[in-house]
C-alpha cells in the first residue's frame, strides 16, 4: 500500500492487497495494516477494521497506538460505542502508548450514540492514565450530553474545561448554543453568542443558526429575525434552515408582514429557497387571511420555478457539450477512461453499508 490518504471506497482494494502479500509469502507489517484500517475508516466499514486488528494479533503483530486510534475512529459514524470501548480496553490491556486521540475517538463514538454515561466513564479513564483532555475531548463529551437532552450538564462541562485551563473554541460554543436551543434556553443561547465576541471566538453560520433556533423554540420571533439580520450584517451567508426557522417563529405568532419581508430578504440575498419554504410562508398568509400577500407569494414562487427551469436547461446544454467533448477525447486517447490500475483500486462493488 502507498502512503497517500485512502479515498472512500478503496477499503476493499487495501484489504485485497494485504491478502495478495500474504498469499505470496510476505507478511504485512504494522504500517501496512494501519493504512488498510485507515481505508476502512474512510469507507465507514468498522467491522472490517476490527477484523484487521484481530488478524494482526493472529499474525503475531503488535498493534500500535495509531492502529487503535484509527480502528476506534471507524466506530464513530455508526455509533458503535461497544466496539469502540472494547478496542480502547484492548489498548489499555496491551499497555500500549495511550494518547488523547484514541480516548477522544472512543468518547466521540459514545457521543454519536447519545450514550453520555459511557462518554463520562471514558473521561474518567483518561484521568486514571494521566491523559490530558483537549478541546475535542470536552466537545465530544458536551455533544453526548446534548444528544441526550441534558443541556445543563453540557454547559457544566464547558465551565469545567475552562477551570482546567482548556480554552473553548468555536465548536465548543456552537455545541453549547445548540444544547441551549434543544433545552429551550434562548437567553442562555444568546448570552453565549454574545460572549463569543468578548472572548474573541468568531461566530459562524452554525453559531447564529443555533441561536435562531433557540429563539424560535421559545416563541421569540422578533429576536429570531434580528439574529438572522445580525448574521447577515457580519457578512455571513445565512442558511436556508436559519431563514426557515425564523419564518416558523413568525408563522407561529401570525406575523404575516414580517414573514413576507423575510421571504423578500431571501430573494434579495439570493438565498437558495425550496418548496417547503413557500409552503410555510403561504400557510402564514392563509392563517391570517392575508390573501393579497398569498397571491403575491404564489406569483413569486412561479417566477422562481421559471428561473430554475431556465438554469436547468442551460446546465443540460453545457453537460451535452462536455459529453461530446469527452467522446472526442476518448477517440483520440484523451485519457477519459480510468486505467486498469485505477479500476482495480476503485473496484466494481458499491460500498457496503455499516451494520
Amino acid at each position: 500500500p502507498g502512503g497517500a490518504a485512502p479515498r472512500k471506497g478503496q477499503w476493499h482494494s487495501a484489504v485485497r492487497l494485504l491478502r495478495v502479500m500474504i498469499d505470496q509469502g510476505v507478511t504485512p507489517g504494522v504500517d501496512d495494516y494501519n493504512l488498510a484500517i485507515k481505508a476502512c475508516r474512510s469507507g465507514a466499514v468498522w467491522a472490517q477494521a476490527i477484523n484487521l486488528v484481530l488478524e494482526m494479533e493472529w499474525l503475531g503483530l503488535r498493534p500500535d497506538r495509531r492502529t487503535y486510534a484509527t480502528a476506534i475512529g471507524t466506530c464513530i459514524a455508526p455509533g458503535r460505542w461497544v466496539e469502540a470501548l472494547d478496542l480502547l480496553g484492548q489498548a489499555i490491556r496491551d499497555k500500549d502508548e495511550l494518547d488523547t486521540t484514541m480516548f477522544n475517538a472512543a468518547i466521540s463514538a459514545c457521543s454519536t450514540a447519545g450514550n453520555w454515561k459511557k462518554a463520562f466513564r471514558v473521561l474518567r479513564e483518561m484521568q486514571v492514565w494521566d491523559i490530558a483532555p483537549d478541546p475535542w475531548t470536552y466537545n465530544n463529551l458536551m455533544s453526548a450530553y446534548t444528544r441526550a437532552g441534558r443541556w445543563m450538564e453540557a454547559l457544566f462541562w464547558m465551565e469545567t474545561m475552562q477551570l482546567e485551563d482548556v480554552e473553548p473554541d468555536q465548536v465548543t460554543y456552537n455545541i453549547a448554543i445548540h444544547s441551549c436551543a434543544r433545552g429551550k434556553q434562548y437567553q442562555r443561547a444568546m448570552g453565549l453568542l454574545r460572549k463569543m465576541d468578548r472572548v474573541k471566538v468568531t461566530p459562524n453560520v452554525i453559531s447564529y443558526s443555533s441561536a435562531i433556533n433557540a429563539c424560535a423554540n421559545c416563541g421569540q420571533w422578533e429576536l429570531a429575525l434580528s439574529t438572522v439580520r445580525e448574521g447577515q450584517s457580519r457578512g455571513l451567508t445565512m442558511s436556508l434552515q436559519a431563514f426557515t426557522t425564523a419564518l416558523d417563529a413568525c408563522r407561529a405568532r401570525g406575523k404575516t408582514a414580517e414573514a413576507m419581508d423575510l421571504v423578500e430578504e431571501m430573494k434579495a440575498n439570493a438565498v437558495e429557497t425550496d418548496a417547503r419554504l413557500f409552503e410555510k410562508a403561504l400557510a402564514t398568509c392563509e392563517s391570517s387571511r392575508n390573501w393579497d400577500a398569498a397571491l403575491e407569494l404564489e406569483a413569486s414562487r412561479f417566477d422562481l420555478i421559471e428561473e430554475r427551469d431556465l438554469e436547468l436547461e442551460e446546465l443540460e446544454a453545457e453537460e451535452e457539450v462536455e459529453k461530446a467533448h469527452g467522446l472526442f477525447e476518448s477517440d483520440f486517447g484523451g485519457g477519459v477512461f480510468p486505467s486498469i490500475y485505477e479500476e482495480e483500486l476503485l473496484g466494481d462493488d458499491p460500498d457496503p453499508k455499516p451494520e
